[in-house]
């Protein structure tokens, strides 16, 4: 099963972590995972290339992770991705429950960035 979390700041969504192979079929076949990498790789792409965000972007495409964290002054700016990559996630999780779950997480604080 894959988990995602979405990472919530005063309000806002402030990024996401997936983790987890979702195990609906063998790797290479498993629609599942190329639906979930296709909507978040989409999403990362459109902060930074679309959007010119500098979001923290880390991927382990091996292990089934990815990252990708907002700075706060950047929050605003993304929620239209966000915020649709929220969405998207959940009718994922609503036709393939056992294959995702999606959690919230508050996020006070990037000790990644200054």
């Amino acid at each position: 099963m894959t988990k995602a979390t979405l990472f919530t700041q005063e309000g806002l969504l402030v990024g996401f972590r997936l983790a987890g192979h979702a195990g609906y079929a063998a790797s290479g076949a498993d629609i599942v995972c190329s639906a979930l990498s296709a909507v978040t790789h989409m999403t990362a792409v459109g902060l930074t290339q679309v959007q010119g965000l500098e979001p923290l972007v880390k991927v382990e495409d091996d292990k089934g992770r990815m990252v990708v964290l907002v700075r706060r002054q950047q929050a605003q700016a993304a929620q239209v991705l966000l915020r649709a990559l929220e969405l998207e996630l959940g009718a994922i999780a609503q036709q393939y429950p056992h294959h995702l779950r999606i959690i919230y997480a508050e996020r006070r604080e990037f000790k990644c960035f200054s």
